[in-house]
């Protein structure tokens, strides 16, 4: 996890943000509040993320296992 240090010096940059599909993923493990948190980060700096293709299609491919996951909790 970034540190608040870390993600403030992002966000006063013009740096390129590049999720991966783990980073994606793991925002269905967490608990709420913490998913939301990190939503609202990304939001502030949301001109400079880049999800690249092969992280949108690694997505789609395994979203179905976490939330399936996530209903027999």
């Amino acid at each position: 996890m970034i540190s608040i240090e870390d993600f403030q010096q992002i966000r006063s940059n013009e740096h390129l943000v590049v999720l991966d599909t783990n980073v994606l993923l793991e925002l269905y493990r967490q608990p709420a509040n913490i998913s939301l948190d990190v939503i609202n980060a990304l939001k502030k700096i949301q001109n400079r993320i880049y999800i690249p293709r092969q992280v949108y299609d690694e997505y789609l491919k395994h979203f179905h296992k976490i939330c399936g996951d996530e209903k027999k909790i």
